[in-house]
């Protein structure tokens, strides 16, 4: 590769061919390594920008924050290799779009480091030979990073510091204390955002921390995740034609004869309003009469939450990045939700799986809301559910959950019920 790239001088290690595409290895005297393969098909190049740390005996600490691994064998010690990596850049096989994309990688990682890691450019010579004159390992490890197929988010260790996970579909932070049930939730949003999945919010017990109004302190650097924060009935609203008529009537509360009449109506119509002139046109029954009057009631106490479509800035949200927030702990928070998630869209199969996190108040959780919940799985979506341990839920006995208990410690129960304590890691 003749090209003059910034931040180098770049000394060409490795070169050898990914499949059917030639790949280059550069370093730079900054303890950069670039692995480029060129897309011969179309013209283009991939491109991934690694800061590699060396670390003798146990780097378990910095194994959550590196984004791949390797180990060698010095003088029959083990050595482990840690690299922070940039996202997969693709660029124009030129000299001027590798170095825009080359650019954007360096400010990503400029800042990173790893607690108890020796910065490759610091590292002993035999160090950097054994990272650096392996051509078979580089190879291997070109485009390799941590697996995230696996979909398991980090939480804490057990007593003997071996991993503990959520699970890989649904999760239950089961906690009667909200306050504590939101610190769990956040590792789990945490663990997601740091592998790149977005993360979707709805938070009916109002805690501030979930919003995530700072960036993350991780062991490499600070990480600063795309963040939205949307107000039902101002960004997010409650789409009644998205909610079934029977989970409507029973959440606001219609007494059985006026909720007969709206379920007879069959879907519902937009907005409040419109409901209650279907319910007055040509009514002739008292029931139909009662149901229209006391939805002119809920239109002007709930004026407030803008009841009609348009949940575009959330229907989406599993195709981005970052964590999108949505604050309901007001009325109807139960309706609010459902709309939501009805929302959703059909998340993309790009390998990291979404992660949805629902912080529910109370001990009620409705059944409708409960089998859409449940569904998000097939949807594409990992789902970390907050329910306090006395909600009348088959949530609580078919899924993974996470129970916290005193000391600071937590138990992991598997769905054959396994029962694993642990420490749940600081929040970042």
């Amino acid at each position: 590769m003749d090209f003059d790239l910034p931040f180098g001088p770049w000394v060409q290690r490795v070169t050898g061919r990914w499949g059917d595409y030639p790949v280059t290895v550069l370093e730079n005297p900054d303890g950069f390594v670039l692995f480029s393969v060129v897309l011969e098909k179309n013209g283009g190049v991939a491109l991934v920008l690694s800061k590699a740390f060396v670390f003798k005996g146990d780097c378990r600490r910095a194994l959550d924050a590196s984004d791949a691994v390797f180990s060698k064998k010095i003088n029959n010690e083990p050595v482990w290799f840690c690299l922070v990596q940039s996202k997969p850049l693709a660029a124009e096989f030129t000299e001027e779009g590798m170095g825009a994309a080359l650019r954007e990688a360096y400010d990503y990682l400029a800042k990173a480091s790893l607690e108890g890691g020796t910065p490759l450019n610091e590292a002993s010579p035999s160090e950097r030979e054994a990272f650096l004159g392996d051509p078979a390992s580089f190879l291997a490890l070109s485009f390799t990073v941590k697996p995230a197929a696996s979909n398991a988010l980090p939480l804490g260790a057990d007593s003997d510091s071996k991993p503990v996970y959520a699970g890989e579909r649904v999760t239950v932070f089961a906690s009667r204390d909200e306050r504590e049930r939101s610190t769990l939730l956040r590792l789990a949003a945490e663990s997601a955002l740091l592998e790149g999945a977005p993360v979707l919010v709805l938070d009916e017990c109002g805690f501030s921390s979930l919003s995530f109004p700072e960036p993350l302190k991780t062991p490499s650097g600070l990480v600063e995740p795309a963040r939205r924060e949307y107000a039902l009935g101002r960004d997010a609203f409650i789409d009644l034609t998205v909610v079934p008529a029977a989970f409507y009537a029973s959440e606001c509360g219609y007494p059985t004869d006026a909720a007969t009449q709206i379920v007879a109506l069959g879907a519902l119509p937009a907005s409040l309003d419109e409901l209650a002139s279907r319910l007055e046109e040509g009514a002739q029954q008292f029931e139909s009469l009662k149901a229209a009057r006391l939805t002119r009631v809920l239109q002007k106490t709930l004026a407030t939450l803008s009841y009609g479509p348009s949940n575009d800035a959330v229907k989406g949200f599993g195709n981005g990045t970052g964590v999108a927030y949505v604050e309901l702990s007001q009325a109807d928070s139960s309706l609010a939700a459902y709309s939501l998630l009805a929302s959703l869209e059909k998340a993309s199969a790009n390998g990291v799986r979404p992660l949805v996190v629902f912080n529910h108040s109370g001990t009620r959780l409705p059944g409708a809301l409960a089998e859409l919940l449940a569904a998000l799985p097939s949807k594409g979506y990992r789902l970390a559910l907050g329910l306090d341990p006395e909600t009348d839920s088959a949530f609580l006995g078919n899924h993974a959950r996470v129970e916290a208990s005193l000391s600071g410690q937590a138990f992991y129960v598997s769905p054959k019920g396994a029962k694993t304590r642990f420490t749940p890691r600081k929040t970042l």
